[in-house]
């Protein structure tokens, strides 16, 4: 009996951790990457580490947050033209360094900052794009200022968390052209319950309704409203959707559901045997090729 109720115990105790503090802090308190967590693992911290020169920019959102980015400028015949990259959860502008190179090598203004919440960005809360579309409309709105950006040509490439922000922009962000969007899931929502799955071996809708009541509490915001697939009834502009074959994370099949539903300009690409941080590294070259032949069609 003692072992039973021991038992009982230690389960109602994981179930509480999971409901009231594990499941709602990786959503909306994600580990923050700033540049002395970079530094701790090597490689590149800014552009310049990359020979690309830049400038710091500080972006002012709506709320009274400071954004840190930076502005790398391009050359060349699209040097008019600008790509914002925009990191996943958990991650910042610097591991979206080597995109950058590869983008402004192409002669594109890069712009790549850290969202709220992330990097060395100012914020407490991470709401998966709630707030995040009127931050990147400051973003656009601050690159709009500067002579080297052409408010007609600028482009969003977005990785899981910065894709689904991407496209929940592009409804009330007419000066998008175009977006391409990495392993994106369809709606929040569903893609929580996969995430539940994953650390607890099962979906329960209870534990799952709970622990998204307890985040939306905390930081002010409704999951219901964070859904790609519904903003892409919105819009009208290309769309390239790529996503690996093999990712355990977000399923391949949220993007292919995202291009079926999808009436505009769109292109699905799949990486096979890639998973949901590695599209780069097994892609390869055709990776690459497929991302730039886009922004040179659509941007």
């Amino acid at each position: 009996m003692i072992a039973l109720v021991l038992i009982i115990i230690a389960v109602g105790g994981a179930a509480w951790w999971i409901v009231f503090r594990n499941l709602p802090d990786k959503l909306i308190r994600p580990r923050r990457t700033t540049r002395e967590y970079w530094e701790a693992k090597g490689g590149y911290l800014t552009p310049s580490d990359m020979e690309m020169r830049y400038d710091d920019m500080v972006i002012h959102t709506k709320d009274g947050l400071k954004l840190v980015g930076w502005f790398v400028p391009g050359a060349g015949v699209n040097a008019k033209k600008t790509i914002v990259l925009m990191h996943g959860i958990g991650g910042s502008r610097i591991n979206m360094i080597p995109t950058a190179k590869i983008f402004n090598e192409a002669g594109y203004n890069i712009f790549l900052f850290d969202s709220r919440a992330a990097g060395e960005s100012e914020g407490e809360f991470c709401t998966h794009g709630y707030y995040e579309k009127y931050d990147l409309q400051a973003v656009i709105d601050a690159l709009c200022e500067r002579e080297e950006v052409d408010s007609a040509h600028i482009g969003l490439l977005g990785i899981s968390m910065g894709g689904s922000i991407a496209l929940q922009t592009a409804p009330i962000e007419p000066r998008i052209r175009c977006i391409i969007a990495e392993s994106v899931y369809t709606s929040l929502n569903e893609v929580t319950g996969d995430y539940l799955k994953h650390f607890i071996g099962f979906n329960s809708k209870i534990l799952h309704d709970t622990a998204i009541q307890v985040a939306e509490k905390e930081a002010h915001f409704q999951i219901e409203d964070i859904a790609p697939i519904e903003a892409l009834k919105h819009i009208n502009i290309p769309v390239l959707f790529i996503h690996g074959s093999n990712d355990e994370l977000v399923k391949a099949k949220y993007s292919e559901l995202l291009c079926g539903a999808y009436n505009g300009t769109r292109e699905l690409y799949i990486v096979k045997g890639a998973g949901h941080n590695d599209l780069r590294k097994v892609g390869g070259d055709e990776y690459n090729r497929r991302r730039l032949d886009f922004f040179e069609r659509y941007l």
